[in-house]
């Protein structure tokens, strides 16, 4: 009798021994002592103050690591429910899952027309006419991001000067928001999107977007911090984590980050919060048309580019596709990261501002949790492709025209060079795989050229990043040569004023003439300082800042240059009849006054003046 109970026992584990990968599919239950390992790794190799990371399947949490400290200063622990993080972007999830909501409640289709539900003149606003709510929804609307002055530096927790809904008008109403390629098109990641998500949620609900995104979505799934830190309640005992630059191994407290619109561009939450949405996600409670929608393809600038779902990119690891949406501030960042095929949620958060951390953590958790990533097996080369005809300089399009992010279009140009059948974007190399389509297999990364009806260049796509061939008015070269000659001729023209400023009267008695020379030469040295000075620390942050001293100073410099531009010529038409002026001296002068009008051009067509 005792042998067969002990058959049945051994049949029963056998069982269980064979239905455990059912259970718990690809991914094996983790070794919290190994991930903990893994994650002290990574947070000393980019020198990371303090780290949580998440890790939830089919609703159970499999893990919940808090490491480090959420202030070097006062010595206070990272806590899994009292360290709030600032997670940026990631809150473009909650309010698209809030506006798909309600819509599912209020029986509205994607394809209709946002303009109806918008407020006031914004109904009437061109650039909104035609747009749809699924534009807004994967990021089709072909307006580009805008991000000038949308940030303060001040505490994110507590009571805000301005709601959402007034911060929103002053900004919708301010700019036109006019598309730079035709919605549908392509996917253009863009803020203004999630704005507008925002305002749609206020009026469909008849509600603030602070109040129904904290007691209509975050609330019911558990999230209750993150739900009263939206309201701007204060709440005893929660720190929130101090943002660090770490740079030569030094780490550096950074001011505090307030965004001043909450549907696009922060979120406040712990760990404890953010595994019961992941644990809400991947249990089955959310709307299924809530649930499709954040975990269905929705556009792709490409074939061969996963693309967007609502709320999410899509990328792939390995065999696997990963909903991943990467958010953060100066000195913090977050990724929010799922894995429906295996129903697997991955939050991550640390403050610093390495973006290499969060990738490398990505990997190694992904590794950990499926194994080794299944080799994608990369793409066959292809040898008809033209590569010479694709050969300059390329612009990103999803930077606005509208304010002095446009620089970014310079800043950030790729350049493109042919060698064999291979081109090199910057300094890496994409192999051609089609006759328009090329891919680097080190960053697993395509590039496609869309051509349009005339066979001509239209876009170049890498990514879901999307460029546009650039003009010779607007070549990073041409600019570099224009500041490098303005330079040349300016100190030419100081060299002059300093070695013969005693006899550059005119006709022996007018000082007017040099005065006014040296005046413009000194504040055109000003100004092109400052132009280098900003190619050099071009920051994003100084845009969403509103500016920092070296974007005043341009500006300052640039209104007196032009103000200096007729004044300067007229003298030096007078200067030039003295008989002490030499041709040359007239010549570098012209040149310096010629330079200095292309310069006032330059810095008007980049909105800095």
């Amino acid at each position: 009798m005792k042998s067969i109970k002990n058959i049945i026992i051994y049949f029963l584990l056998a069982f269980l021994v064979i239905q455990m990968p059912l259970v718990f599919g690809a991914v094996e239950v983790p070794d919290t002592d190994a991930l903990d390992k893994l994650i002290n790794v990574e947070m000393v190799n980019y020198n990371l103050p303090g780290a949580v990371v998440g890790i939830v399947k089919d609703g159970d949490v499999l893990y919940s690591g808090v490491l480090g400290e959420a202030n070097l200063t006062e010595k206070i622990p990272v806590d899994a429910s009292k360290t709030v993080f600032q997670t940026g972007s990631v809150t473009k999830v909650f309010t698209t899952m809030a506006l798909l909501q309600l819509m599912e409640e209020t029986g509205i289709q994607a394809d209709e027309k946002i303009a109806p539900y918008l407020p006031g003149t914004l109904s009437s606003k061109p650039a909104f006419q035609e747009l749809t709510f699924r534009n807004v929804l994967d990021h089709t609307t072909g307006i580009p991001t805008l991000k000038a002055n949308s940030a303060l530096m001040a505490s994110p927790i507590g009571a805000r000067e301005m709601t959402f809904s007034e911060e929103a008008e002053a900004f919708l109403t301010q700019y036109d928001f006019t598309p730079v390629i035709e919605p549908g098109q392509y996917t253009l990641f863009s803020n203004v999107n999630n704005i507008l998500e925002g305002v749609l949620i206020e009026s469909l609900s008849g509600q603030s977007y602070e109040t129904y995104l904290a007691k209509k979505l975050l609330r019911p799934m558990g999230m209750t911090a993150s739900g009263e830190l939206v309201l701007g309640d204060v709440m005893d005992g929660y720190v929130l984590a101090q943002n660090y630059s770490v740079f030569g191994g030094r780490r550096t407290a950074l001011d505090p980050f307030e965004a001043r619109f909450l549907p696009s561009d922060d979120f406040l939450t712990t760990l404890s919060d953010m595994n019961a949405f992941m644990q809400a996600m991947t249990s089955g409670t959310v709307d299924p048309a809530v649930y499709d929608g954040l975990f269905t393809r929705q556009a792709s600038n490409s074939d061969l580019v996963l693309g967007r779902s609502y709320g999410f990119s899509i990328v792939r690891y390995g065999s696997y596709e990963a909903y991943v949406q990467d958010g953060g501030i100066p000195g913090s960042n977050a990724r929010l990261l799922f894995i429906p095929e295996e129903n697997l949620g991955i939050f991550i958060a640390y403050n610093s501002g390495s973006l290499e951390a969060r990738s490398a953590l990505t990997h190694d958790l992904i590794l950990e949790l499926l194994g080794s990533e299944a080799d994608s097996g990369g793409y066959a080369t292809y040898s008809g492709a033209d590569v010479e005809a694709f050969s300059g300089s390329y612009q990103p399009i999803n930077a606005s025209d509208e304010s002095i992010e446009r620089l970014t279009q310079v800043i950030h140009q790729v350049r493109i060079q042919a060698e064999g059948n291979q081109l090199m974007i910057d300094s890496d190399h994409y192999d051609a795989i089609a006759s328009t389509v090329f891919y680097n297999a080190e960053t697993d990364t395509i590039a496609e050229f869309q051509l349009d009806e005339n066979g001509q260049i239209a876009y170049l796509v890498i990514g879901n990043t999307v460029y546009k061939k650039a003009v010779i008015t607007q070549s990073f070269l041409i600019g570099a040569a224009l500041l490098i000659f303005s330079v040349l001729f300016n100190l030419a023209a100081l060299l002059i004023l300093m070695m013969r400023w005693g006899t550059m009267r005119v006709n022996r008695i007018h000082d007017t003439p040099r005065v006014v020379l040296l005046l413009h030469t000194l504040i055109f040295f000003v100004l092109m300082f400052s132009i280098f000075m900003i190619s050099t620390q071009y920051d994003i942050w100084n845009i969403i800042y509103g500016g920092n001293t070296w974007l005043t100073l341009v500006k300052t410099a640039g209104i007196l240059t032009s103000l200096l531009i007729i004044p300067s010529f007229l003298m030096l038409n007078q200067a030039k009849n003295d008989f002490r002026w030499s041709g040359f001296m007239v010549f570098v002068f012209r040149i310096q006054q010629i330079l200095s009008v292309l310069m006032i051009f330059w810095l008007f067509q980049y909105n800095f003046i």
